[in-house]
């Protein structure tokens, strides 16, 4: 399993926009990747958001499959739409994790 983390931070007032972008995007991600997404949404600060993905594959799959899916023009408005969602001046924090089963789980 290869696991991606992002970390961003939505204006408040877009944040409806940014859950449809969302759904939006993961039906398309879901057609060519076998994918599970959560988002969390700091209590405290409800413009800090994490997205965590998993991808029931190895990484080198996954780079071929998102290379194919991030040529759409169709995820490449839904992209600059979320990028509008973000507060000015933030940056997008991205992270690569690797799942290690635990022996006993």
């Amino acid at each position: 399993m290869f696991v991606k983390v992002y970390r961003y931070q939505i204006q408040e007032d877009k944040i409806n926009h940014y859950l449809e972008i969302q759904q939006k995007v993961l039906k398309i991600y879901k057609e060519q990747l076998n994918i599970e997404v959560i988002y969390l949404q700091n209590q405290i600060s409800p413009v800090n958001w994490i997205e965590m993905a998993f991808y029931k594959c190895e990484k080198e799959e996954y780079r071929k499959k998102i290379k194919l899916i991030n040529e759409q023009n169709e995820i490449q408005e839904y992209f600059n739409a979320f990028q509008a969602t973000l507060i000015p001046g933030t940056e997008i924090v991205e992270e690569e994790y690797r799942n290690i089963p635990v022996v006993g789980q």
